[in-house]
Formats: C-alpha cells, sequence, structure tokens
C-alpha cells in the first residue's frame, strides 16, 4: 500500500486504513530515516510522529496479536550501560512535535540560534548529548511506543549495526553503502586511506537475515507474553530485546579490518583506482593529519592534473563527503557500551529446536570467519553490478596497483630522505 510517514495519517487513503484495521494481526513498524544528517523536523515527523499514529491505527485493530517496533541499540548511545529495558525520553514527544511543526527548518538547524520566540533555541540545546538526530528521535520513539502502546501487545526491538546477509536469500547480499558496507567499499575501491576508529572497540554488526528472524522471534515471545500476563491478571511490561554480537560473537574492528583485507584479496574490485592501503587510527590528531595527507592533498593533485586536462575537479569534493560520512561515523566506533541482551536469549530458549533452525538468530551459532567470506564479494555483486567473470581480470590489476604503491612509497621515502638531507646539510 502507497503511505508516507511524513504526511498525517501515515498517508493512507481511507480505504487502505480500512483493510489494515480489519486484516491485520501483526506489525512490524520498521519504516525509519537512518540518516545521521537528518533535518531534525524530519526525523522527528518519520521516526518519532509516525510512530505515533501508527500505534493508534494499531489501537483499532481488533485481531492485533503483536506490535514489534524497530528501534535501534543506539538510541540510548547516552548510557554507558544500556539494559532491556526504556529509559527516560529525551523530550515528551508531543511537545517535540508541536515544536518542529511549528517552526520553520532553518530555526532547528545545527549552529543556528533563533530568539523571535522568547528564548534561545539551538539544535545543540535540543538534541543534548545525543551525536545525531537519528538516535536522538529513536530514542524518543521508544517513549511514544510506552505511553501509546499501553494494553497493547507491543514490543521494543533495538538491533545493532545491520550489514549484509549472512545466508538468505542469499549470501552476502546488500543494497546499501551505509557503515561498515561503505567503509569497505571506499578502501576496496582504493579511495579510502584512514578512518577515526579505535581498532580495539567491539564492532557490533548483525548480519540482515539474522536480525530480521530475531524481529520474528520477539514479536512472537512479546506476544505469548502479553498474552500470559492477561491470563494472570498482571500488568504487562513491554519487552525491549536488545539484539547485538558484542556478547555473543564478539568482533573487535581490528579483527574486523584483517578479514575484510583477507578475503578481499580474493575477490578484488575492478574498478579499484589504487592498492588497499587503509588504515584505522584511534587518537583524532593522527587521523587528521593523515586525512589532510592521504586524501585532500592528493585529492587537490588529482584535480590539478583533471583542470590540465580540461576535465571536472571532483576528488576534493568527493572527500568532503568521505570525511563528512567518517564524521558521522567516528561516535560509533571509538567508543565502548556495555550491552546486555538477556531477554532476547530467554526467547530463544522457548523456541523449539525446529523453530530455532527455521528462524536462525542465534549469534552463538554464527561464525564470522564464514560471514567474510562472502561480505566482500557480495558488495562487489550487488553494489558495483561487478559479476565474478571479472574477478580474474581484476586480480591482475591489483598486482598491477600492488606494485605501483610499492614503488610510490619508495620514491617518497627517498624524495623525504633526500629533503631532509639537504636541510640537515643547509643548518650545518
Amino acid at each position: 500500500m502507497e503511505g508516507d510517514c511524513e504526511r498525517p495519517n501515515l498517508g493512507l487513503g481511507e480505504e487502505d486504513r480500512n483493510i489494515l484495521i480489519k486484516e491485520v494481526d501483526i506489525v512490524f513498524h520498521v519504516a525509519a530515516t537512518v540518516r545521521f544528517d537528518e533535518k531534525l523536523k524530519t526525523a522527528i515527523r518519520i521516526n518519532v510522529k509516525a510512530t505515533r499514529d501508527l500505534l493508534r491505527l494499531a489501537r483499532q485493530m481488533p485481531r492485533l496479536k503483536s506490535f514489534m517496533h524497530v528501534s535501534t541499540i543506539y538510541s540510548n548511545c547516552t548510557q554507558g550501560v544500556i539494559e532491556e529495558e526504556i529509559y527516560p525520553p529525551a523530550a515528551n514527544y508531543e511537545g517535540i512535535i508541536g515544536m518542529v511543526e511549528s517552526f520553520e527548518d532553518e530555526v532547528l538547524e545545527k549552529n543556528n540560534a533563533d530568539v523571535r520566540y522568547g528564548k534561545d533555541i539551538t539544535f545543540d540545546k535540543l538534541i543534548g548529548k545525543y551525536p545525531n538526530t537519528y538516535t536522538y528521535s529513536k530514542q524518543i520513539a521508544e517513549d511514544v511506543v510506552k505511553q501509546e502502546g499501553e494494553g497493547l501487545p507491543v514490543g521494543i526491538q533495538r538491533p545493532a549495526i545491520v550489514t549484509s546477509t549472512f545466508k538468505e536469500p542469499v549470501r552476502g547480499w546488500t543494497n546499501n553503502i551505509y557503515g561498515p558496507t561503505g567503509v569497505v567499499l571506499g578502501a576496496g575501491l582504493g579511495f579510502l586511506r584512514v578512518l577515526h576508529c579505535d581498532e580495539e572497540c567491539e564492532a557490533n554488526f548483525v548480519p540482515v537475515d539474522m536480525c530480521v528472524n530475531s524481529m520474528i522471534v520477539s514479536a512472537w515471545d512479546a506476544a505469548e507474553s502479553f498474552q500470559e500476563s492477561r491470563e494472570r491478571e498482571a500488568n504487562f511490561k513491554i519487552p525491549v530485546y536488545n539484539y547485538q554480537s558484542t556478547n555473543d560473537q564478539p568482533l573487535i574492528f581490528k579483527d574486523h579490518l584483517y578479514l575484510v583485507k583477507k578475503y578481499g584479496i580474493y575477490t578484488p574490485y575492478k574498478m579499484a583506482v589504487w592498492y588497499h592501503c587503509f588504515s584505522y587510527q584511534k587518537y583524532y590528531p593522527v587521523y587528521i593529519t593523515l586525512a589532510v595527507l592521504l586524501h585532500f592533498l592528493l585529492g587537490i593533485i588529482v584535480d590539478s592534473v583533471l583542470v590540465l586536462l580540461g576535465r571536472q575537479r571532483k576528488m576534493v569534493k568527493a572527500y568532503k563527503k568521505i570525511h563528512r560520512f567518517s564524521s558521522a561515523l567516528s561516535y560509533f566506533i571509538t567508543k565502548r557500551w556495555n550491552i546486555k541482551n538477556d531477554r532476547f536469549r530467554q526467547a530463544l530458549e522457548r523456541m523449539s529446536e525446529r523453530e530455532q533452525k527455521l528462524f536462525f538468530s542465534d549469534l552463538k551459532q554464527f561464525d564470522w570467519d564464514e560471514y567474510f567470506r562472502f561480505f566482500t564479494l557480495g558488495i562487489r555483486i550487488y553494489i558495483l553490478k561487478d559479476p565474478v567473470d571479472t574477478i580474474s581480470e581484476a586480480k591482475a590489476k591489483y598486482t598491477r596497483l600492488y606494485w605501483l604503491h610499492q614503488i610510490t612509497k619508495a620514491v617518497l621515502v627517498v624524495l623525504c630522505s633526500w629533503v631532509l638531507w639537504r636541510f640537515i646539510c643547509f643548518i650545518m
């Protein structure tokens, strides 16, 4: 059905709304804007207001058995320990909805203050300690579920960073370059050479097919829990399910980089412009220095050559986008959280052996080495549209890029040594 989360009543026509009310018994609310730099008004409309409107629609469904709201593990990233519970909201959801609907977009933009309404309204004051509008709006949305979902069989699932498939429907499938997928793609193409990241931090990734299975498990468990509470005539506490890998199958970024390089050699990208020479840098000053030298300085050189050839400059502009992407990501890959997932583990234990296989979502039985065998291949096939037929050709190119990379390093070492020697001779 056609709908729009930014529009009133989810953009649904009256006939469609009536069909949903009469026919639907299970709701998975997954729709959201996941852009970190989304405008605050848009983020609140889609992630908060639409959640409220959908819950109000669900309240009219006489057959409703389960309503599963999909949040994010980082909705409460300001907490050092993230329990499976609903935390106090960052703002009153009705108040923030009314605010963003009353003000113009530019009033709520970052680094802007407006005093026309009798108070200093700034972006930073609104979102507080939250790193972006995504986490801020998703945190408020959880309170919407708590308030608007009272008396309904609702639950909240918080997945970690979702990556390509493990096995279903095919291995390595993905359709976007968000998060770690974009990092691997940029490094494999030779554009991305350094990223602000603590390689000892845990890479909290979950494959999308296992994540979907976990949503089904959570929805079932929430329905069962709701029914049990009604039978006992007890108050129903909305269950929260943290779905993440740091407890069940931990992976640090150092090992992530090793596995990407290990299997990237077997499936290099035909479109690569340089050899894979990517690294993580924990300390921000070091990262900035290397980003200037390896990204922006190189971009200026390439753009200068393009101008001399009568072509349009593009590298510096591309590296500005890469830097914005890196800055948005660095918050989540330079920090550590203690995340609990006891509730989800209990849900898995309630399932039969057959159900556990059918809705495979137990990360304790998951293997990262097996996963990364198909991760880079999936990016090659589904993002770059580069078939496996060209792998041998890409490997030959990769070998040439490797030696070009080594020769370039040798030339730079000789040049720097000569300059240093001349400087020493000059001052002596």
